[in-house]
């Protein structure tokens, strides 16, 4: 089964509540939250806690805890996203290597696997088609024919573009941050075809 990272988002948003003041947790569920069908906007304060609520107990049941919370922290505190962060944290994700798991380790398992990402050392930098590709081969998420034939960083971005798992620009050159990187892991957890998957295994 599929370790699923969202929980632990979650949870790390619920502590965020509790330690930094609402303001700074609505910020945070936003991502989650409109992936349910919510407009936080729109919400009083209370409404809004039960949202946060929802999705960390209802929407996301029964999910292990994959990452520490501190480890998401600081993943959401990393601008620019560095390949050694994006691979622990999509393979763990995917179940693909270990909880304990160093950052060298999921890059040597990116290498091996030969994925053909532009980032090759674990501080570079990783721009969205990286991380597309990324996930696109974690999770071993089908594509058109382009992909198909062309499994690289530029065509992994477009079909998670077209699979509604980007919000912003989908051109694969830009950098992404990690609050970007996890609310587009979020998403993909969330998806029909990620979570069927994990319920099979």
């Amino acid at each position: 089964m599929y370790i699923q990272t969202a929980s632990m988002i979650g949870a790390v948003f619920l502590s965020g509540y509790l330690q930094h003041g609402f303001n700074h947790i609505t910020r945070k569920i936003i991502a989650i939250s409109t992936h349910a069908g919510y407009n936080i906007h729109t919400m009083n304060h209370t409404k809004k806690l039960f949202v946060l609520v929802c999705v960390v107990f209802f929407i996301l049941p029964g999910i292990a805890f994959s990452q520490s919370a501190d480890y998401i922290d600081n993943v959401l505190q990393e601008d620019p996203l560095r390949l050694g962060t994006a691979s622990k944290l999509v393979l763990e994700s995917a179940g693909l290597i270990d909880e304990d798991a160093g950052e060298q380790e999921a890059v040597s398992f990116v290498k091996a696997a030969e994925w053909k990402l532009s980032a090759e050392k674990a501080d570079d930098p990783v721009n969205l088609g990286d991380f597309s590709l990324l996930i696109m081969q974690s999770f071993d998420l089908s594509g058109g024919i382009m992909y198909s034939i062309l499994p690289g960083p530029r065509y992994a971005s477009r079909e998670m573009d077209f699979r509604g798992f980007l919000r912003g620009s989908p051109d694969p050159s830009v950098m992404i941050d990690g609050k970007r990187a996890l609310e587009i892991l979020s998403a993909v957890l969330n998806s029909d075809d990620v979570l069927e998957a994990g319920g099979n295994q």
